[in-house]
């Protein structure tokens, strides 16, 4: 993260409906009333819940605080900042290729012999007067939280803002971005089900990642990195560049190169990584001394 740093002063939320919560700018306010999503263009897509006039509104969270100030992505399309992740990829996938050749295809089912289909976020086509050329996935991933529900707080702010008040919940530490939980029940699931298909298929896969998300991946996992030229897996790194007038904007960070398989041996467990049955049975046996004794 940039070195322009404004101390947090311990809002829990970092943004709401796609500006930092110290924003306060009329515009700024009736956007968020609104429930848009300067991202998508249109209506913020997240869960909802039933205001006190009864009617269902949105959660707009994009971003957290935590530990300070550090903050975490909690929403995919905060990602699609001036189509920076759109871009590197099209670059890695579709090198030399103008942007007017290139469409996006949200969501798009991915069939496979056995009837089971998984969407993909992205897919991106290099077309020609409507036919195909080549085409690559994208898919995006920001990490989910554990801890207290945010829904009270985040009614409470917005309840607060209608009355002309800016007030926002404070970190507690009872929430926090769960990255082990998110890499394991979110990431992981997708690599395995996606990766071999477009690796069959010798198509290019990317993934765009905050850069907080991606660190914590390289804590538990290591893989061979490649030229440019020889990969077919990218990983879109993005981070927030803090300005002086405290905005909050993405850059990219860093594109790393790979290939589908390493990517899978990295997460898969290998029969090296695996402990000898002994060691196993010596740890059934040490619970069981425990047991018969009761």
């Amino acid at each position: 993260m940039s070195d322009k740093k404004k101390k947090n002063s311990g809002e829990l939320f970092a943004e709401v409906f796609g500006y930092p919560v110290s924003n306060t700018q009329k515009e700024i306010l009736d956007t968020r009333t609104k429930g848009y999503c300067r991202f998508i263009d249109g209506p913020c897509q997240k869960s909802t819940y039933e205001d006190a006039q009864g009617v269902r509104r949105p959660m707009g969270v994009c971003s957290i605080h935590h530990h300070g100030d550090n903050i975490a992505i909690t929403c995919p399309h905060r990602l699609k900042e001036k189509n920076l992740i759109f871009k590197a990829a099209s670059e890695f996938c579709f090198p030399g290729v103008s942007d007017s050749e290139i469409v996006l295809m949200p969501e798009v089912r991915l069939p496979t012999n056995k009837g089971r289909a998984g969407n993909i976020d992205y897919i991106l086509v290099h077309q020609k007067d409507g036919k195909v050329v080549n085409f690559s996935g994208l898919e995006l991933q920001t990490v989910y939280f554990s801890g207290d529900s945010m829904k009270k707080g985040f009614i409470e702010y917005m309840e607060n803002q209608a009355l002309g008040t800016t007030t926002s919940p404070k970190v507690t530490g009872r929430q926090h971005p769960d990255y082990r939980s998110s890499s394991k029940k979110r990431l992981l699931p997708q690599l395995i089900e996606k990766c071999p298909i477009f690796s069959t298929w010798q198509k290019k896969f990317c993934v765009a990642i905050h850069a907080e998300f991606y660190a914590d991946l390289l804590r538990g996992v290591s893989f061979e990195q490649v030229k440019k030229e020889d990969a077919d897996f990218a990983w879109i790194v993005v981070d927030y560049v803090r300005k002086d007038d405290a905005s909050l904007e993405l850059g990219i960070t860093e594109v790393v190169y790979s290939n589908s398989e390493a990517i899978l041996k990295a997460f898969l467990i290998s029969p090296e990584d695996i402990m000898p049955v002994g060691s196993f049975i010596a740890t059934l046996e040490m619970k069981l001394m425990s047991l018969v004794r009761k």
